[in-house]
C-alpha cells in the first residue's frame, strides 16, 4: 500500500497534464512557485490541506480523490475537462451561430428572402456539438439536459420549418421521448447510487 507521500504527488502529476497545465501555469493558478509544485511532484513536501483544497476545486475532484489511490481502470475522474476541449467546443458552438448568421444575411441581401428559421435549427445543432463533446465525459446531467433539448428544439424547428401547415401535433410526438429519456436518466442515477 503506497503512503500519502507517493499517492498525492501521482495524483497531483495525472491532473495537471489532463487539464494540459504546466507546472509553472498550476502555479500561477494558486499563487504558488514552480518549485513548490515541483516538489510536491517529487514528494518531498506536501501541500497543506487548504492548498490542497485549493487544488481539488482547480482540478474539479473532491478533496478525497487526491487522498486517494487510483488503479489504472478507474485514474480518471470523469469530470476532468481540459481547458483546450472547453475553449474547442465553445468555438464550435459559436461556429453554428456565425453560419447560421451568415446564411441569413446572406439570403436576406442577395435573395431578399428572410431565412429566420436557420436561427431556430442552430439551437438543434448546438445542442449536438455539446452533446458530441460531453460523450467522452458522461456527464448524466449535461446528457439528459442535452436529449431533452435536442428533442424540443427539434421538434419546434420542424413544427417552425412547416408552420404553414399546422402541424401542432408533433409536440405529441416528444412527449414519450422525454418520457423515456427521464426514465433512462433516473435509471442512471439509481445505477449510480448501487
Amino acid at each position: 500500500m503506497k503512503t500519502l507521500r507517493e499517492i498525492i504527488p501521482e495524483n497531483l502529476i495525472k491532473l495537471r497534464k489532463q487539464l494540459g497545465l504546466t507546472q509553472v501555469g498550476l502555479a500561477k493558478k494558486i499563487n504558488f512557485s514552480d518549485k513548490a509544485v515541483s516538489r510536491w511532484e517529487k514528494g518531498e513536501v506536501l501541500p497543506d490541506i487548504e492548498t490542497l483544497e485549493n487544488l481539488a476545486s482547480i482540478f474539479n475532484v473532491p478533496l478525497s480523490y487526491l487522498l486517494e489511490e487510483h488503479n489504472e481502470n478507474n485514474s480518471t475522474p470523469s469530470n476532468i475537462v481540459p481547458k483546450n476541449e472547453i475553449a474547442f467546443q465553445t468555438l464550435m458552438v459559436i461556429a453554428v451561430w456565425t453560419i447560421a448568421t451568415t446564411l441569413y444575411v446572406f439570403a436576406e441581401l442577395y435573395y431578399n428572402v428572410s431565412l429566420w428559421q436557420l436561427f431556430v435549427w442552430a439551437v438543434p445543432v448546438s445542442t449536438l456539438v455539446v452533446a458530441y463533446f460531453n460523450r467522452k465525459r458522461k456527464n448524466k446531467h449535461t446528457t439528459f439536459a442535452c436529449r431533452s433539448i435536442f428533442i424540443w428544439t427539434l421538434i419546434a424547428s420542424l413544427y417552425l420549418q412547416f408552420i404553414s401547415f399546422n402541424a401542432w401535433m408533433l409536440f405529441l410526438v416528444g412527449i414519450p421521448l422525454q418520457a423515456a429519456t427521464l426514465v433512462s436518466y433516473l435509471a442512471t442515477l439509481q445505477n449510480k447510487k448501487s
